[in-house]
């Protein structure tokens, strides 16, 4: 450079045009700029190793941040000496262009470069970390739903992502605002960039709208199926639980569908045609599958009317048997000698439930005309106390027998008639193992049970071949 110099000024004194004076000056620099490129390059792998982050320790596991950084010391490692050669190449094309405050430009926008990045990535990280701690439930709030922590946490990403991208976006704004470049101006009200902005935002606050619903709708019916859990009402949970998936199929189409046409409508496409064609084809669909559509509204309304649960001994259709599949469009029955019966809703008029919250053992107990009534209900009260006091049969049988008295005088004798509550899906195990002690305990006492008998009754002259029927004697 020294040389150059005075080479430069020799030739002024000789008489040197003063462009060639400049080319000699721009050429030594150049020179010298390419000498400090060199010196970068033989240093290159130096630097890098003290650039570099350095190895783990056995068990170390950095957080997000540090793992970020360390990806950053790494990535700078790798490009320092280009950056380096052309912020050298830089200066000497602001020199060589003589520039007007170039240098003092140059270093401003490089500093200013330097703290904007510095600020994004300070920025970046304390959001990161605010929006983590904002994740973070209290237990007492934890203890009433159980799943809303793993449900935040599940955009806690997805919202790193984004606040990540929009001060990437700024960033690069920022930086062509100090490089001279006027970025700011495009989102100047009737600009491109406000208008961008604008549709931005709108689907941004459509879209968390959307997650807000989906995600209060989910916490609600969870919250719904944790206390049927927890007050055993596993009738109610599976009918809830049965609902659930169409329920949730139908509110994702329902925002998926809204977001769409949204985003649509912000892009400039008109969404009126569409509607249109969707309703004729909706209208065309109704039409072409009544029956499916008619199995579906009234299993819906079967359903939310608590109507009948799996486990549950019902009558409809003209069949019975025990509900073993809920469906949106049908109920599968299992029959009392193992047949299955599939039963669309559409069909269903009406539903007899015979386990819903107790039964009745309704008992028809038939004596002679001779036994006393009042010593029958004693006994027969005695031996549902008797059962009551066994572990089996008093959990099943909920309260003491109920007399309704004497319901019937047929021939044969008068019925008694008597019903014991019990448990939903047990009054038949309680009516059989009843008719089995009363058969038991009144042929120990010699009470009669009356059978059909039919008495014949001759007037007259009897037949030619039967002797006389003698008089009774007394």
């Amino acid at each position: 450079m020294i040389t150059g110099g005075a080479v430069a000024e020799a030739g002024l004194l000789f008489g040197l045009p003063w462009g060639a004076y400049d080319a000699i000056l721009r050429l030594v620099l150049l020179i010298a700029s390419v000498f400090l490129g060199i010196i970068v390059l033989q240093n290159r792998v130096a630097v890098a190793q003290k650039l570099r982050a350095p190895p783990l320790k056995p068990g170390d596991v950095p957080n997000r941040s540090r793992a970020a950084l360390r990806r950053f010391r790494d990535w700078l490692a790798e490009v320092w000496h280009v950056l380096a050669i052309l912020y050298l190449l830089a200066l000497w094309g602001v020199w060589a262009l003589e520039i007007r405050d170039g240098f003092t430009r140059l270093l401003r926008a490089s500093l200013l470069t330097v703290l904007v990045l510095s600020l994004a990535k300070g920025l970046d990280v304390l959001l990161r970390r605010a929006l983590a701690g904002s994740f973070r439930i209290a237990p007492d709030l934890a203890g009433r739903y159980p799943a809303l922590e793993a449900r935040a946490n599940r955009y806690v990403p997805l919202l790193k992502g984004g606040i990540s991208g929009f001060l990437t976006v700024l960033t690069v704004l920022t930086l062509l605002e100090v490089w001279g470049i006027d970025s700011f101006a495009w989102f100047a009200p009737g600009e491109l960039g406000s208008r961008v902005l604008r549709s931005a935002l709108s689907v941004g606050f459509t879209a968390v709208v959307a997650v807000v619903v989906w995600e209060a709708v989910n916490a609600a019916i969870q919250r719904h199926l944790d206390r049927l859990s927890r007050d055993a009402e596993a009738a109610r949970s599976a009918r809830v639980r049965t609902l659930v998936p169409m329920l949730r199929t139908t509110l994702f189409v329902v925002i998926l569908l809204f977001v769409a046409f949204n985003l649509l409508t912000e892009l400039g496409v008109n969404v009126a045609p569409l509607l249109a064609g969707a309703g004729v084809i909706g209208l065309a669909l109704g039409f072409g599958s009544q029956k499916l559509v008619q199995d579906v509204i009234t299993g819906v309304f079967l359903l939310f009317e608590d109507a009948m649960a799996v486990g549950d001994v019902v009558n409809l259709g003209g069949k019975g048997g025990v509900v073993e599949k809920l469906s949106i469009r049908s109920i599968t029955l299992r029959d009392l000698d193992g047949s299955v019966h599939i039963i669309p809703f559409s069909t269903v008029t009406a539903v007899t439930n015979m386990t819903r919250d107790f039964s009745f053992a309704l008992l028809d107990v038939q004596v002679a005309y001779r036994e006393s009534t009042d010593k029958v209900v004693e006994l027969l009260q005695a031996l549902c106390q008797e059962m009551r006091a066994e572990a089996k049969w008093g959990l099943v049988i909920r309260d003491e027998m109920e007399v309704l008295g004497v319901d019937r005088l047929p021939p044969d004798g008068p019925v008694i008639r008597v019903r014991i509550k019990t448990e939903p899906i047990q009054r038949w195990n309680v009516m059989r193992e009843m008719n089995r002690r009363i058969k038991q305990r009144f042929d120990e006492l010699g009470i009669e049970i009356p059978a059909q008998r039919q008495k014949l009754m001759f007037e007259g002259t009897p037949p030619s071949g039967f002797p006389p029927v003698a008089a009774p004697q007394p």
